[in-house]
Parts: C-alpha cells; sequence; structure tokens
C-alpha cells in the first residue's frame, strides 16, 4: 500500500548494473524516546505505530531514474482496479475477520468493511473509490503531493484527530530512497544478489552457504525430499 515502505534490488544493462534501492522509512519526529513505554498496543496499530510513508517517493524515484514510462502510465492500471473493484481472497476474508475489532476501531477501517461493519465475503468485489481519487491526484499532481500538498494535508487531519505522531512536518522531509550496494554470494556456480541492512540479505547469504553443504538431492526447497 501507499503508506508503506519500499525496497528493492533494481538492475541496469547499460550501463550494468546491479544496486538496492533503500527506501526505509522513519520514525516521526515526536516519537522521542521513552514516549511509547507502557502503550504496547499503540506501538503495533493505529496512529501513533505510523512512520512516514516511504512507498511513493521510492517507487516515484525509481520511475523517474530508471523507469521508461510516465507516472501517469503506471498508475493507470491501479486506478482501474481501485475503481472497478477486485475479487475478496479467502486470506483478505480471514485477515480482515481477525483485525474486526481494531478496524472498527481506527479511522481507516472502514474502507476494508462491508458498510464499514463486517468482512466482505470471499469472491465479493471491493472497491476503493478513495484510493482511487488518492491515486488520480498523485498522477497528476505527482507523488510530491503525498508529502507536501491536498494530501499531505488530508494524513496531518487525520492524524490530529487521531492522536498520531506524523505532522505536516515529516511528511514534508519527502523520504527519498537511498541507492546502496548490495550483498552478494557464490551458489552452484552463479552468483546471486540480494538485498543488504537494513534487510535481511545476509541472513539469505547465510542460508546458501548452508545449503551449498547438503547433498544435491536435499537442495531443491521445492520439492518435499529438499524442504529439510
Amino acid at each position: 500500500g501507499i503508506g508503506g515502505q519500499t525496497a528493492m534490488l533494481i538492475h541496469t544493462p547499460d550501463p550494468r548494473r546491479t544496486f538496492a534501492l533503500d527506501g526505509s522509512s522513519r520514525a516521526p519526529n515526536r516519537a522521542a524516546p521513552g514516549i511509547f513505554e507502557g502503550r504496547r498496543l499503540r506501538r503495533l496499530r493505529g496512529h501513533m505505530a505510523t512512520t512516514v510513508p516511504s512507498t511513493p517517493a521510492a517507487l516515484a524515484y525509481a520511475l523517474k531514474n530508471y523507469g521508461t514510462m510516465t507516472l501517469a502510465q503506471v498508475l493507470q492500471p491501479a486506478i482501474a482496479l481501485a475503481s472497478e473493484g477486485v475479487l475478496t481472497s479467502l486470506l483478505q476474508h480471514s485477515l480482515t475477520r481477525r483485525e474486526l475489532k481494531h478496524l472498527k476501531r481506527y479511522s481507516g477501517g472502514q474502507f476494508f468493511l462491508k458498510d464499514g461493519t463486517r468482512p466482505f465475503a470471499p469472491g465479493a468485489i471491493v472497491r476503493q473509490g478513495v484510493l482511487a481519487k488518492t491515486l488520480e491526484r498523485l498522477a497528476k499532481s505527482g507523488v510530491e503531493d503525498f508529502y507536501q500538498g491536498r494530501i499531505a494535508r488530508q494524513i496531518h487531519k487525520d492524524m490530529e484527530a487521531g492522536g498520531g505522531l506524523l505532522h505536516r512536518d515529516d511528511l514534508a522531509q519527502i523520504p527519498w530512497p537511498i541507492e546502496r550496494k548490495p550483498v552478494s554470494c557464490h551458489f552452484e556456480h552463479q552468483r546471486v544478489i540480494t538485498y543488504g541492512p537494513p534487510g535481511a540479505g545476509r541472513t539469505l547469504v547465510e542460508m546458501l552457504h548452508l545449503l551449498e553443504n547438503f547433498p544435491e538431492r536435499l537442495r531443491n526447497a521445492d520439492t518435499p525430499d529438499g524442504a529439510v
């Protein structure tokens, strides 16, 4: 979702280059040390649990510097899906049921519930008109609007009403991503390139080093025999 954070590996053929794009989010300026003491649930859910969303900035940066299409072009399929609707999966239904009481509690929950009160049944069509309008505005005005324009003002207003820590000054410091050197290793005569800190690429590298010491018949994780 556009309220999250984004990290990716990018490879360009000319010049030949592979790098990690670090779009990690950051804590709001008001998240001072000790502010969450005794507030475990607020660290997990709701307005106080929100960090500065980096996904719009990270994706726009990647598109501008390494893409071949306009922002309006790449957003159009998402706008169509939000407007016309998508089918509710069994997983979405189950997760919504699990989090129902929390969704009802916060302002954004209504967008994920039928009539704002109950989960959509598996197979039901969910239309997200507000999301479609938000994406249409980004397509027209650019992602800067999310951080410094009308969308930013709406986020600030909702955060104030919900007691959140994320304010307009946090958003105004647009969290453009950082290009970082990836980590890599060799596995079965191939070079594997993955995402380094703050991602978990080093764990993957260590797993591959361990796996390489297994007999070949036990290396295929896509089969029951090779999933040990």
